[in-house]
């Protein structure tokens, strides 16, 4: 019993002393690894080699020591140099995928094709059924040209591996390279056969890195598909017909499916799908996948974050009534005082308020303030009051802004809130209480909303009070979209006012409300007041640059032209000057060019 007690003993040892020995190579090995990669860094190309040639000494198949020589032989324009030192690592660790990789990729990149030949055939002849021998040889051959040999050994590892669908990406690859649309087509329904989820992923990326040649791909696709009714062939045929600008057909092959698929199969093609509308920005094909997603997902945060953006590709692709139609439905099922009922009654409220539909906006407001008093009340009765404004019912926008505390709302939404009271000060005649609002709320708008009120805070400064209750009329009217009925009022207003310093300023917003209203003789007889009875104001010039852009797009560009030359002679110093000069120069290239 001693004697074997003691082997056993000097055995364990022995290995553990193997095992030390093995971590410390190890260890030295990492460490002279990164002393060379510190040298390679530092442009110490000659000393990183030396270091690196005595790791190979010891260890001649050690892939990281092989990629640094190579790394620097490349840097030094002498990648043969790796040959000979790649050929000896793969004859002592055939085995090494990795080191054969970088002898096929090698040999490409140094054109040596009958040896690439060679190292390919040895690779695959000792793993005839490794899947990377036969896609790494035939990316190598591919990556010097050789498309038809590719092609051979991606076939023949199809064979050896006994897969249909094995190197199906890889073939399609290569057939859309080549233009074979059809090829590739067939490819792909192996793909979705075996692996539907990865051919939506793989199918996609490929067309979309098509280009302008996709559309081709897709419509060679459809016709390959005509009298496919296989599920995978109808799948294809879905993902083409985006591709081939079809995305009624698109949808309608999708819908036609998903009877014929099981729930997991159907969530799968809804989901790919979507992305897949996604990318060729197609909102409302997204919308009509997320609807059917939406059966199948609890009532959690995943379900009303679906919901969510149901809404906004509705929105995307100009569908409010879909968006509204939804909403309601999620404002009959969800729970009242939830999160999801809440973001519904909320965003109902603000789509009402943004198609101007002020009756129903106001009645969905009223039942979301009997519900929740959060911090969006005061965002959404300030979008509602805007909607009424601006179908000129009074009385209901003072109403519904008592929902709006001044003080405790955010910079912006204040003075937003500040310009709708100045306009309704400004309807109800008390013009001192309009000016100080308007001069709030401009410190607060920016682009057109600050324009218009920087426009009406000049009238309230330098007008009289007749100009101004022509003013607050002209106002109303813009508000409800008829700018032409807004200038006729402006002027026959301004017509019995006495005029003030703000008269120029007053014809020229009558000129723009004519022409925006599509009245281009109503539009020039105000602008040519402005020249003819104020040629020295600082509205001159911006009369002259407006009534020459509307001349020349009523192709009448001599005319434009004309007024374009008063301005920059007439008004040299005038920031409307060097705007005039470039369009002037546009005008005559296209006047000489007709």
């Amino acid at each position: 019993m001693a004697p074997r007690l003691g082997f056993v003993v000097v055995a364990s040892l022995l290995s553990a002393a193997t095992a030390a020995a093995q971590q410390d190579a190890q260890q030295l090995l990492r460490r002279e690894l990164r002393r060379a990669e510190v040298l390679e860094r530092a442009g110490r190309l000659s000393q990183a080699l030396d270091v690196l040639d005595s790791l190979l000494q010891a260890s001649p198949a050690e892939p990281g020591a092989i990629l640094a020589v190579e790394r620097i032989y490349r840097q030094q324009g002498q990648l043969e140099r790796l040959l000979p030192l790649l050929e000896r690592a793969v004859h002592l660790d055939p085995g090494s995928a990795l080191l054969r990789q970088v002898q096929l990729r090698v040999l490409a990149d140094l054109d040596r094709g009958d040896e690439l030949a060679a190292a390919g055939e040895d690779w695959v002849r000792s793993a005839p059924r490794t899947r990377v021998a036969y896609r790494e040889y035939a990316a190598a051959l591919r990556g010097t040209g050789r498309l038809e040999e590719a092609e051979t050994v991606l076939k023949r590892g199809r064979e050896q591996l006994d897969r249909p669908a094995a190197f199906a990406p890889e073939l399609a690859s290569l057939y859309l390279e080549q233009r074979r649309w059809a090829a590739a087509a067939d490819e792909w329904r192996r793909l979705l056969r075996e692996s539907p989820g990865l051919a939506w992923e793989l199918i996609s990326h490929e067309l979309r890195t098509l280009g302008p040649n996709a559309e081709n791909a897709a419509r060679a696709t459809l016709e390959l598909l005509a009298d496919d009714l296989s599920i995978e062939g109808q799948q294809l045929a879905a993902i083409a017909a985006l591709y081939a600008g079809r995305p009624g057909e698109a949808r309608d092959r999708a819908e036609a499916l998903l009877d014929e698929l099981s729930e997991r199969e159907r969530r799968a093609l809804l989901a790919g799908f979507s992305r897949l509308a996604a990318d060729r920005v197609q909102p409302a094909l997204v919308a009509w996948a997320y609807r059917h997603l939406l059966r199948y997902a609890a009532e959690d945060v995943a379900y009303w974050d679906l919901a969510r953006e149901i809404v906004r590709h509705d929105l995307s692709a100009g569908d409010t009534a879909a968006a509204l139609a939804l909403l309601d439905e999620f404002l009959e099922g969800a729970e009242p005082g939830s999160a999801g009922h809440r973001w519904a009654s909320a965003m109902q409220v603000r789509l009402y308020a943004a198609q101007a539909e002020a009756e129903r906006a106001e009645r969905a407001l009223q039942r979301h303030a009997g519900l929740y008093t959060g911090a969006e009340l005061p965002e959404l009765a300030l979008a509602v009051a805007e909607a009424d404004l601006g179908r000129d019912r009074l009385r209901e926008t003072r109403n519904v802004l008592e929902l709006v505390p001044e003080g405790a709302i955010d910079a912006s939404l204040a003075a937003r809130l500040s310009a709708t009271r100045a306009y309704l000060a400004l309807y109800a005649g008390n013009y001192d209480e309009a000016r100080s609002r308007l001069e709030i709320a401009a410190a607060g708008l920016s682009g057109e909303p600050r324009s218009e009120a920087l426009r009406l805070l000049g009238f309230l400064r330098d007008g009289v009070e007749r100009e101004l209750q022509a003013v607050a009329a002209a106002h109303r009217l813009v508000l409800r979209g008829r700018p032409l009925e807004a200038s006729r009022r402006l002027a026959d207003g301004l017509a019995r006012a006495t005029p003030s310093g703000a008269r120029p300023a007053l014809l020229l917003w009558a000129g723009e409300l004519a022409i925006a209203g599509g009245s281009l003789e109503a539009g020039e007889e105000m602008l040519r007041r402005v020249l003819e009875l104020y040629p020295g104001s600082g509205e001159a010039p911006v009369a002259l640059l407006l009534l020459a852009e509307a001349l020349a797009a009523s192709a009448r560009p001599a005319e434009a032209v004309a007024l374009l030359e008063q301005l920059i002679l007439g008004y040299p110093e005038s920031a409307m000057a060097p705007i005039g000069r470039r369009r002037l120069a546009e005008l005559r290239e296209e006047v000489s060019g007709s």
